[in-house]
């Protein structure tokens, strides 16, 4: 009787994930919906990368997977969808507790968070890996930079800009934390006797963690160096 209520659970949540999130849909989950400022005047851009991209989505608690074509909007903390690339318009991909985002050669999971702020927060995170009990996590964001007029005619108005942000975040038994990690201070995440695996990566490879990329490379890394 146990056995049948959980595989009807799993069947009934399984359901539920994929006709949530296989059908277009039209909430808007931006941040910014009212559109407070034009984007399109400002330089940069707001997506984490400008194309679309092949990805997949898991729920976790089913193991079910549905393959779209996601664009991060790192802006708005939101992914774009599209069933195909030939498809012209794009919908939101629906924000689910317990997914996780294949998205290229990231991968992405929905979550509680503290933020730099030490504010508890909802949004996608990128996870870069373990070790031991630490779990590493990155935060993308695109601040705003807005446009600042000429004290005089003789100087041009600076245009507004979107700027590029991302941190670190630790996930431990205590729960998560933004971490400083950079070459000095990546010592203070990993076990001591590491440090002499950890100072010879540093040398080898040229890490300066600047990138999330880099810190997910580390880990793998010194994950199978003895």
């Amino acid at each position: 009787m146990i056995k049948k209520y959980i595989l009807t659970t799993c069947f009934f949540f399984s359901v539920i994930f994929v006709y949530g999130q296989g059908i277009s849909s039209t909430k808007d989950y931006r941040r910014d919906k009212g559109g407070e400022f034009n984007l399109s005047e400002f330089k940069g851009s707001q997506y984490l990368n400008d194309q679309f991209i092949k990805s997949i989505v898991i729920d976790d608690l089913t193991d079910k997977d549905l393959s779209l074509y996601l664009r991060y909007d790192a802006y708005n903390d939101v992914f774009e969808r599209k069933s195909s690339l030939q498809s012209s318009a794009s919908t939101f991909l629906k924000k689910i507790f317990g997914t996780r985002v294949l998205y290229g050669n990231r991968e992405f999971v929905y979550s509680n968070y503290k933020d730099d702020t030490e504010k508890l927060v909802s949004g996608y995170i990128e996870s870069l890996g373990n070790y031991s009990d630490k779990i590493f996590y990155a935060v993308h964001k695109k601040d705003l930079v807005l446009p600042e007029k000429a004290p005089n005619p003789q100087v041009k108005d600076r245009a507004g800009r979107i700027r590029d942000r991302m941190y670190y975040l630790m996930k431990d038994s205590r729960g998560f934390k933004e971490v400083d990690i950079n070459r000095r201070k990546i010592y203070d995440y990993f076990p001591s006797e590491k440090r002499n695996v950890i100072k010879s990566l540093l040398k080898e490879k040229k890490y300066k963690f600047k990138n999330s990329g880099e810190l997910k490379s580390f880990i793998e890394e010194l994950s199978i160096k003895k």
